[in-house]
């Protein structure tokens, strides 16, 4: 946050857009929507994309955690698949 405020000092940013980018193998562990949390406090943030897998059992559950959430206006499932379970956002190619 320190440097994101240092980048907009002599901005006239009134407003902002988070959007999910991704993630990797370490933070495929922190369940969503845990990160809308901290989001929601941040300065100029007006509107969050967030992270949800849409194919797991308990979807209904996260988007319903979403949804707590009033910046939260849509949802990103990133479908990119790669051998490379390294390089892969899915855990199968037919997404």
């Amino acid at each position: 946050m320190e440097d994101y405020l240092a980048d907009v000092r002599n901005q006239s940013v009134v407003k902002s857009v988070h959007v999910e980018r991704g993630w990797t193998r370490t933070t495929r562990s922190a369940k969503p929507p845990g990160s809308n949390r901290s989001l929601t406090n941040t300065v100029f943030l007006t509107v969050i994309v967030a992270r949800a897998e849409l194919d797991v059992p308990d979807i209904e559950k996260i988007l319903e955690g979403h949804a707590q959430y009033k910046n939260v206006r849509g949802i990103r499932h990133i479908v990119c698949w790669h051998q490379d379970p390294v390089k892969s956002y899915v855990r199968r190619p037919d997404l």
